[in-house]
């Protein structure tokens, strides 16, 4: 086991914070305590961190990153054509509304809508991570899109979606 303090002024621009965030995100933590110390020189932060030697690999990938899907090798091809459809109208929603395509529905939402029996309000909030509200706000416009004949190929599609 190892020691590593870290005295950070409160009045710190970050540069000491993001140096000790750094260490800790490359060593196993085994604990840390903080105090407070006020001294004439004002008030620091004095982290004592008991730590491994060595790189810790994290089981988590930070935070934002996510390992990308291809849903074209996950799904089948009929499931697929589906998705891309709905990809297409989430595109347009996405514009419509102002927002990026993921806020409207993530790409694994829409793979979970593909995969439907049926294409509807309710079977929308089926789908893990599609509350109520997203139904409200995004839903009925994404099916509005979807079921437009002059967008879908009947030859993909068959009538319950």
């Amino acid at each position: 086991m190892q020691i590593k303090l870290f005295n950070i002024p409160v009045s710190d621009t970050g540069v000491l914070m993001d140096e000790m965030n750094t260490f800790l995100r490359g060593h196993k933590v085994l604990d840390m305590e903080q105090k407070l110390i006020q001294s004439d020189h004002g008030g620091s932060w004095c982290f004592c961190i008991r730590y491994i030697e060595g790189p810790h690999p994290s089981p988590v990938p930070p935070h934002g990153v996510h390992k990308k899907v291809d849903y074209k090798e996950v799904l089948s091809a009929e499931i697929f054509a589906i998705f891309s459809h709905l990809r297409e109208c989430r595109k347009q929603l996405s514009k419509e509304h102002g927002v990026a395509a993921y806020i409207i529905f993530t790409d694994e939402e829409l793979a979970g809508i593909a995969g439907l029996e049926e294409l509807n309000e309710e079977s929308l909030e089926t789908v893990k991570g599609i509350s109520t509200k997203k139904v409200e706000k995004y839903g009925k416009a994404l099916l509005e899109l979807y079921h437009l004949p002059e967008i879908v190929a009947p030859e993909l599609f068959n009538a319950s979606k």
